[in-house]
């Protein structure tokens, strides 16, 4: 039988972040443009026991999962095609929901006001995602 904890920490978005086994399980948003790094990433989430809620490739449906779905935290491309997910990362920002940012350009084009959010830099690999899970999850 898989016993389950469900921490009493909420985020004002809703969701909750149970344990299962001494494993943290989150819900997850996940905004990609490139469909093979967002399966490869959406992949590794659920490796590390993740449930991906949602997943967005462009401005408007990021924007309308950052607003109105609830989720833990969420893994954010930079750059959407040539347009920036700055709105998205202020409306997760806004809901108080910790996020992190995905990049094949290192910290270039990561917006000022977002520059303490943890970065990711592609390729990465899964115990770079697993490491910084924790720190969102330590964030709450």
């Amino acid at each position: 039988m898989l016993r389950r904890y469900v921490d009493p920490k909420r985020s004002k978005g809703g969701a909750r972040i149970a344990r299962f086994w001494g494993r943290f399980v989150a819900s997850v948003l996940l905004v990609e443009d490139e469909a093979l790094i967002q399966m490869m990433i959406a992949d590794m989430l659920v490796e590390l026991g993740h449930t991906v809620v949602a997943e967005a490739s462009d401005l408007a449906s990021a924007l309308e999962h950052a607003n109105n779905t609830e989720f833990d935290f969420a893994v954010l491309d930079v750059l959407l095609g040539r347009t920036s997910s700055e709105p998205v990362a202020a409306a997760i920002a806004e809901r108080n929901i910790p996020f992190a940012f995905a990049s094949g350009y290192g910290a270039d084009g990561i917006p000022d006001r977002f520059q303490d959010r943890p970065l990711l830099t592609k390729p990465f690999q899964i115990d770079q995602l697993k490491r910084c899970i924790a720190k969102l999850i330590d964030e709450r």
